[in-house]
């Protein structure tokens, strides 16, 4: 299967890019094949940091809420 930690040359893991592009359902399936939640980017930016950023309370909270 797919590296779901697996960086760009940015650093940043699917979940980041899957943030980005706003893909909930995404995001979901990629925490609960074992995506990790606290991986920082080169810039070293978290998913919850990135997310806090833009305007979707719900993720943030879902990732607040699986441990981020």
């Amino acid at each position: 299967g797919a590296e779901v930690n697996k960086e760009n040359k940015a650093g940043e893991t699917p979940l980041i890019v899957t943030y980005v592009k706003g893909n909930e359902s995404m995001i979901k399936y990629l925490l609960e094949h074992g995506a990790d939640l606290n991986e920082e980017n080169n810039d070293g930016e978290t998913p919850l940091f990135i997310a806090s950023r833009g305007e979707n309370g719900k993720i943030v909270k879902y990732l607040i809420e699986h441990g981020a």
